[in-house]
């Protein structure tokens, strides 16, 4: 692994690790709950596999697509903006509790391929990567979906579909460097035709 693979994985492992302090930070004024403990544990995995990558095929680096792939990851602070105090309604924790747990299973199934910028180095096909074609964006939708249901406020759904636009032009990019890279994921794309949510998009 060249030294430059080893500071862009280093570099991500860290904005991870990042989130997962701010989460258990967050969390310090009250106990924590089980979907935030299912949360940490999903992040702690992603570092884990984000400090074994080895260098990627091909990329997309372009300013553009390196902005929206920022954007994307940002968006979800937006949330801070709602008024606080609100505790999670029991379904609303069970909705994000099962997106969590789909996100887990898609980082399982990328292994050491997790990225934020549209990187090739092989192509997955398992776990959820059968259903979607992009899982993690899909467990992203869904949790930050049940966040934003709590709060019923125009603000809250500007934010959700600020996300899913910067979400499904990510996955529109990611999709044109793969199949670019690889004939092999032309025919996934025939054979799992949804990119977040089955039937819907």
């Amino acid at each position: 692994m060249s030294l430059r693979q080893c500071l862009a994985n280093l570099a991500l492992a860290s904005w991870i690790a990042a989130e997962v302090v701010r989460i258990v930070l967050f969390a310090s004024t009250w106990v924590p709950g089980l979907v935030d403990i299912m949360l940490i544990a999903a992040l702690v995995v992603a570092v884990i596999f984000v400090l074994a990558r080895p260098q990627p095929t091909l990329q997309d680096s372009s300013a553009v697509t390196l902005t929206v792939a920022l954007a994307a990851v940002v968006c979800p602070l937006l949330y801070q903006l709602l008024p606080a105090g609100q505790e999670s309604s029991p379904s609303s924790s069970a909705v994000q509790g099962m997106a969590v747990l789909f996100m887990l299973g898609a980082t399982f199934s990328l292994g050491r391929n997790f990225s934020v910028v549209p990187q090739y180095r092989w192509l997955v096909h398992a776990g959820p990567y059968m259903l979607v074609r992009h899982p993690m964006y899909a467990g992203y939708l869904v949790f930050d979906a049940a966040h934003a249901f709590e709060h019923a406020s125009s603000l809250a759904l500007a934010i959700w579909l600020s996300e899913l636009a910067l979400l499904d032009w990510r996955a529109r990019r990611e999709e044109a460097l793969l199949a670019c890279a690889d004939q092999g994921y032309l025919e996934y794309m025939l054979q799992v035709r949804w990119r977040f949510f089955p039937h819907l998009i």
